[in-house]
């Protein structure tokens, strides 16, 4: 990726690393079996697999619980079609969430063309496996 005058730290949000500001932190790499997130963190984990329209249906969003209110703090929707693609964030285990998964043609990600889908983990446990198979999207609140 090019860095159009960026820090590398900066110019890798693009491909989910890097620095986002003043929202979630970014997962540092330890030996396995650790939380890589800083005290007061949980890693959650991403994995997207497209179906072949997954580059222009395909998107995610995370929020989180602020009261009576839901904020968007993470969205990612740029997918490549017919791909395998992983993300990771460090969140807050005080707060709330809500992982949306959306297919804006409303036909899902699985099975009419491709085997498309997502998983989520949180702190290395599943939280969620799916086919989505039909639909515009589904919805998976943890740690609430």
């Amino acid at each position: 990726y090019a860095n159009n005058g960026a820090t590398a730290n900066q110019a890798c949000c693009a491909c989910g690393g890097g620095s986002r500001g003043s929202g979630p932190s970014q997962p540092t790499p330890g030996p396995p079996g650790t939380n890589p997130c800083p005290s007061g963190q949980m890693l959650l984990e991403v994995e997207v697999i497209t179906d072949t329209y997954g580059e222009t249906e395909n998107l995610f969003k995370l929020k989180e619980k602020n009261n009576y209110f839901w904020n968007e703090i993470w969205e990612e929707n740029s997918f490549q079609s017919d791909s395998v693609q992983s993300y990771q964030q460090c969140l807050s285990t005080s707060k709330c969430y809500k992982f949306i998964m959306i297919d804006t043609y409303a036909d899902g990600m699985c099975c009419t063309h491709g085997n498309g889908g997502y998983k989520l983990l949180w702190g290395g446990v599943l939280l969620e496996r799916s086919s989505f198979t039909n639909g515009e999207r589904e919805e998976t609140a943890f740690n609430c």
